[in-house]
């Protein structure tokens, strides 16, 4: 079977825009996201410029458990479903939510929960390595915590296919739900 497959909502973490209205407004006023790097020391870096997601502050959108328990591209990954959910109109309890998949693309998981505990590996003891560095740093847990947080129970997948990884998702999504294995699929790409 063959179905019609749309896109019903948008939701934007970026480095011109912490949602779709900024961003957009953004690619119309040709902002540039390059800028210094403030996230970490460059001293040691040739590398000095980056395009960094600006003025995110995660204690706007998550408990203090969820600011510690989470990396920050799971921070960007559920800000940002929940405003491509809001943004499609899609009633959650009206969705079959076995029919309900969520697919998450990135180059790399937690980059930050590896960094930090790479450090402290490095500068203290392996027993001092967080227990939560495999469920931060992993590039699945964006979708899992996305998942649980929209109560997607359908096919729940990440894919790394290093610079086709945002395009290669979006088929994959759309094969699933013109073929109808999923009725709906919450995408996001990097």
């Amino acid at each position: 079977m063959d179905r019609r497959v749309v896109i019903t909502g948008l939701g934007a973490i970026t480095p011109i825009g912490n949602n779709v209205c900024e961003l957009w407004d953004g690619i119309k006023e040709g902002k540039c996201g390059i800028d210094d790097i403030t996230l970490f020391d460059t001293s040691n870096s040739k590398v000095k410029i980056a395009a960094e997601v600006k003025n995110f502050n995660p204690e706007e959108h998550f408990d203090r458990r969820n600011v510690k328990r989470l990396d920050r591209f799971s921070h960007f990954a559920i800000v940002a479903a929940r405003e491509a959910m809001k943004d499609s109109g899609l009633d959650v309890e009206k969705i079959d939510k076995t029919r309900f998949g969520v697919a998450i693309s990135s180059g790399i998981g937690g980059l930050k929960t590896i960094e930090d505990n790479n450090e402290t590996l490095n500068e203290k003891a392996p027993d001092r390595v967080s227990p939560m560095f495999i469920p931060m740093a992993t590039i699945n847990m964006a979708t899992g915590n996305v998942s649980i947080e929209m109560g997607a129970q359908g096919e729940s997948f990440s894919m790394v296919t290093a610079c086709a990884t945002g395009t290669h998702t979006i088929g994959e999504c759309y094969r699933i739900i013109k073929h109808g294995y999923q009725d709906v699929m919450l995408v996001r790409r990097n």
